[in-house]
């Protein structure tokens, strides 16, 4: 088997026109994935038995052995039963071909000439899957491994009380009835308490509130049925810091089987817990960006087809059609735009060229570009941009149209019929301008304020169409110029976003 780099994702493309397959590799070269190529059918099979695939770029028209021929015996095959397999075909698939696709497992369809951005994006999307992938397999190895040593901990109990001082962990004994009566000095070292404090009941004291109730539960359903005794609970150090443990005790038993004696230890796992929690908020992160894209494009890519289907030879229909293939087209544009923004952000490698700008200039470009929307739904737009005339500010010009455009569109959009929106600019202490927009809409609920600026995050009874990732890229322009912004609603009575931009020293043009 391939040695894979962790974080390389290993990606097969198989077709038989080595244009092609140069044409893939120049193509994904920035992806950060490692390309395997295969040249029929059958030598994808022998890759397949080497390395196991992120994903499978797969030619529909080979000889000898087509695509759906392939993909039918990839399936067959165990360790590559569940491989995405994305089909690469010259000509736009038909209904029928469709089918037959899925049906063999395909997970898409690409068609000739490829659109670089797409294949980049989903390509992209499939390496990032494996790679949370593999790292949630290594982890549970971890976590398999651990467990492992901690029961081999225990099924020595009868030499805990000679171990117990030598070993960096917590350990204890309680009496066949529940009762401690051992805790060794990492006990007494973590909670900076004697031992006679702990002994008996005293432990219980050291438990989170909100866990005493579960952990005193589980601790005797364990004495009344001498089973192994298993809990995460959190428990408070010597700084007052409550951290999570894994608490574990077995049974030492007489001949008879009674229960004579609990030994028992606990783990502080705090720091897996953490990152536990941070891959999966890694993982739902990878799941809201593949289900955007796949959503996102799959309503304009079926409208082009749509388009496609119902033109007729007349200058009416190709229009009618044209206009439909457009707005799709720009919808997908927007769609990849805003992903390709928020991986700069991320990335921290956002492009920012900031000059001197007058404010009612920029505010008025915006007002410009939500005003259609504004007038359908009869909402009054006031400004109050400061009392001296041409305040400049120090940014970029692109960037904060973004941000403005994007804060006034949603205060429309979610402002009802005859509301008002309000655009102001604030002085306030230091080389900033403050600004403030602010709508008559129904608010946001305060549990939800904490998360508007997070990636896909929408408004759920309200949202409407929308990738939910345009506040999160106001919030990385606005910190790339230096600036903070935030968000202050009450359900009922409207919701005011503010931000904060610098001020320029220089005249604005």
């Amino acid at each position: 088997m391939i040695n894979v780099p962790e974080e390389d994702a290993p990606i097969l493309i198989v077709d038989d026109h080595e244009p092609n397959l140069v044409a893939l590799e120049v193509v994904l070269e920035s992806v950060g994935v490692r390309i395997v190529r295969a040249t029929s059918g059958n030598d994808a099979l022998k890759e397949i038995l080497r390395c196991e695939f992120a994903l499978i770029l797969l030619d529909v028209m080979m000889p000898e052995l087509d695509g759906f021929e392939t993909a039918t015996l990839i399936r067959g095959r165990r360790r590559s039963a569940t491989t995405p397999i994305i089909f690469v075909t010259a000509n736009t698939p038909t209904r029928d071909q469709l089918v037959k696709g899925y049906t063999v497992g395909a997970a898409d369809y690409l068609t000739k000439p490829i659109d670089p951005l797409v294949l980049r994006a989903k390509v992209g999307a499939f390496g990032e899957l494996y790679r949370a992938r593999r790292q949630i397999e290594r982890q549970s190895a971890e976590l398999a491994e651990a467990r492992l040593q901690q029961e081999r901990l225990e099924a020595r109990a009868d030499a805990y009380r000679y171990l117990a001082e030598s070993i960096p962990q917590q350990v204890w004994t309680a009496t066949r009835e529940g009762a401690l009566d051992y805790v060794n000095t990492v006990v007494m070292s973590y909670f900076d308490q004697p031992s006679s404090a702990l002994l008996g009941s005293g432990w219980l004291s050291m438990l989170h509130p909100d866990d005493s109730v579960n952990a005193v539960a589980r601790w005797t359903q364990a004495l009344a049925d001498g089973a192994k005794y298993e809990i995460e609970f959190r428990l408070r150090r010597h700084d007052g810091q409550f951290r999570w443990h894994l608490g574990r005790a077995v049974a030492e038993r007489n001949r008879d089987g009674n229960v004579i004696r609990w030994f028992g230890t606990n783990t502080d796992i705090e720091d897996h817990k953490r990152a536990e929690a941070e891959l999966r908020r890694a993982v739902k992160s990878r799941d809201d960006l593949l289900a955007t894209v796949s959503h996102d494009l799959r309503g304009p890519l079926n409208s082009v087809l749509l388009a496609t289907d119902l033109l007729e030879p007349s200058a009416e229909s190709i229009a009618r059609g044209g206009t439909i293939i457009q707005r799709s087209v720009s919808r997908m544009e927007d769609l990849i735009r805003d992903l390709l923004d928020m991986a700069s952000i991320e990335s921290g490698h956002l492009s920012v060229e900031a000059r001197p700008l007058v404010i009612e200039d920029v505010v008025a470009d915006a007002l410009e570009t939500i005003h259609p929307a504004a007038a359908a739904k009869v909402v009054t737009i006031t400004t109050d941009l400061m009392t001296t005339p041409k305040a400049a500010i120090h940014g970029d010009r692109r960037r904060l149209l973004q941000v403005f455009s994007n804060i006034l569109g949603n205060a429309v959009k979610f402002t009802p019929a005859s509301g008002r929106v309000s655009v102001r600019a604030i002085p306030i202490e230091g080389p900033y301008i403050q600004f403030a927009i602010a709508d008559s809409g129904p608010g946001i609920r305060q549990h939800e304020l904490p998360f508007v600026f997070d990636r896909f995050w929408q408004a759920k009874e309200t949202a409407k169409a929308g990738t939910g990732l345009g506040l999160a890229i106001c919030k990385g322009i606005v910190q790339q110029h230096g600036g903070s912004i935030w968000v202050e609603s009450q359900p009922g009575s409207g919701t005011t976003f503010y931000f904060t931009m610098p001020v320029s020293t220089a005249d604005a043009h």
